[in-house]
């Protein structure tokens, strides 16, 4: 009827149904598209419950397997010399997450002690991608002092989405502790970074030394292929 308009405008549907807008992305209503032709995220639900998780392919060990979430490869692969960090460089080693996750504790192996270790200069963190520093242990003088296994609590637990990250690691003393590593092969060749560049490399540490803690952010392209493939895992 002219001069009158419906309160509420209709979509036709293929089945000859009509929809009205107040029912698109409402409650008991119809999802909506987006300018590309797609439901919003905001508009499906959270299927993560019903996530399965997948079994890695053969028989390989895996991190889970060691009751861990991530590694930077598999620790029966490390050397049976193991490395001594440089006092003073900060060393990264990045880990992949495949799956979102929780990470509350960093570990390492020492195979030999470390003697007269420096206070509050003894330290294990985790950066993200970019170089922000994301959580940070307590000093490790004291644990560095012994040799086997470290579960490195970090102060507060860190809720990780997928991605890359980083374990740091910087040491300060007489003597410091060797680290279990992989390979140890000279700076002109370094494996454990093959076809990886500045910022991605797995094994790598900060270009000076003189660092007595780890930074709230670093500058990745500024780090140097390393030689000592050291081994950590997070969990």
């Amino acid at each position: 009827m002219a001069g009158r308009q419906l309160a509420q405008q209709t979509v036709p549907t293929s089945g000859g149904n009509v929809v009205t807008t107040s029912a698109v992305g409402a409650a008991n209503g119809v999802a909506g598209l987006d300018s590309g032709g797609k439901v919003p995220a905001s508009q499906i639900p959270d299927l993560s419950s019903s996530y399965t998780t997948v079994t890695a392919f053969g028989n390989a060990w895996t991190a889970v397997d060691h009751g861990l979430i991530s590694w930077a490869f598999d620790p029966a692969c490390c050397s049976s010399a193991g490395t001594s960090l440089t006092a003073g460089y900060i060393y990264l080693v990045q880990i992949l997450l495949r799956n979102p996750a929780t990470i509350s504790k960093i570990s390492v192996v020492l195979g030999t002690a470390g003697a007269t270790l420096t206070a509050n200069q003894c330290l294990a963190g985790l950066y993200s991608s970019t170089g922000t520093r994301l959580a940070l242990t307590a000093d490790q003088s004291t644990a560095w002092a012994s040799a086997g296994q470290k579960a490195m609590s970090l102060s507060s637990a860190f809720s990780a989405a997928a991605g890359k990250y980083f374990v740091a690691l910087v040491v300060n003393g007489t003597t410091p502790p060797t680290f279990a590593c992989g390979s140890t092969y000279g700076a002109n060749f370094t494996p454990g970074n093959a076809n990886l560049t500045a910022s991605n490399y797995r094994f790598c540490r900060s270009a000076a030394a003189g660092n007595t803690s780890l930074p709230t952010s670093i500058t990745l392209s500024g780090y140097t292929p390393d030689a000592n493939n050291v081994w950590t895992g997070v969990f």
